[in-house]
């Protein structure tokens, strides 16, 4: 809701609107039901020499970044994709995106 009312302020200086209508609007509090569970280094140590190369190190960027799981799994997908796609020799390979999925009527 910052941003917007921002841009309405800006847009009121410039004369753009009459009025910033994001001016009174307040943002809602967010309660937390529990406090997160923060691991310790020698937690995630154990918990990585369980794992395979590419679950290790998604653990360590969530434990040791501070990143949030959902934009992790986000941007873990998308090198996926991307993998997928530049891995693709054949003219005719149907990794999502490519021109012959495409042809083949299904989606990315």
């Amino acid at each position: 809701m910052t941003i917007v009312r921002s841009i309405l302020r800006f847009a009121v200086s410039e004369e753009l609107v009459e009025y910033n209508a994001a001016a009174g609007v307040t943002k809602r509090r967010y309660e937390r039901a529990r406090e997160p569970h923060i691991f310790p280094p020698v937690e995630v140590e154990a918990i990585r020499a369980k794992l395979d190369l590419r679950d290790r190190t998604l653990v360590s960027v969530l434990a040791y970044s501070g990143a949030r799981p959902r934009k992790l799994s986000v941007a873990s997908r998308g090198a996926m994709w991307a993998s997928t796609r530049s891995a693709s020799t054949t003219p005719n390979a149907t990794a999502p995106g490519t021109a012959a999925t495409h042809a083949a009527g299904r989606r990315p």
